[in-house]
């Protein structure tokens, strides 16, 4: 959603407009599930334009993912649509990036719920929110057994430099994942952590999970690390 958004390929012709990653890079992400995936465009910044998407997703979906409209400025109108015809769960996660996530339920008289995941705009948020929430869900809902799901992989690795974290919220930043001569994994982080940085999301091969009450990490350290799934599936 966004009317700032212009799909990839098409022209840039003022300084407001960006490109839509997201679309593409949830149906890579997604490619692996048994689904099929309904595209329903850019959404505008218009609240009976959001309603009416969110009413025909209704009735041809399983489940409904956005992207952006979540939060709380004045032209986010996706979270006034859900109250309107279902209801809001969960919002907001202790993460970063991917704070503003929302999770609820859309419902129609006589009709099954449709499930919402909600997640930010900023690419990386994006990314963090499926992989940690929405395809677990959706494996979950399509009734592969836990047995036969893709596991997130999870190595320990030693901080090649120091990591800047405030305590409060757990931290997925971008790095570098690399085996030393002894065995043990090692890993570079980022300096620069911003969520809408793509190309640091296509240098990059894990994501350090740092947990939410932690701090800044000294060079050393011991962390845990989450390859990217698509470097080894």
């Amino acid at each position: 959603t966004g009317d700032e958004l212009v799909p990839v390929g098409a022209e840039l012709t003022h300084l407001a407009q960006i490109y839509n990653s997201n679309t593409p890079t949830l149906k890579s992400l997604l490619a692996p599930l048994p689904i099929k995936i309904n595209d329903y465009g850019i959404i505008p910044d218009d609240l009976e334009q959001t309603t009416a998407c969110v009413n025909q997703a209704m009735g041809e979906c399983d489940a409904l993912i956005s992207t952006a409209g979540v939060s709380v400025g004045d032209y986010d109108f996706l979270t006034t649509v859900i109250e309107r015809l279902g209801q809001i769960n969960h919002y907001k996660v202790a993460m970063k990036p991917g704070k503003p996530f929302v999770f609820g339920e859309l419902c129609q008289a006589g009709h099954k719920s449709v499930l919402f995941f909600g997640l930010p705009g900023n690419p990386l948020a994006t990314v963090v929110g499926a992989l940690q929430f929405v395809i677990p869900a959706l494996w979950q809902m399509s009734g592969v057994s836990p047995s036969e799901q893709p596991m997130q992989l999870t190595v320990k690795a030693v901080a090649k430099n120091d990591i800047r974290k405030s305590s409060g919220r757990m931290d997925f930043q971008r790095g570098i994942l690399s085996q030393a001569e002894s065995g043990m994994y090692e890993v570079e982080c980022f300096s620069k952590q911003d969520s809408h940085r793509i190309k640091q999301l296509s240098l990059a091969n894990c994501f350090i999970v740092l947990d939410q009450d932690s701090a800044s990490v000294a060079s050393g350290t011991i962390v845990n690390v989450q390859p990217f799934p698509w470097l080894h599936i």
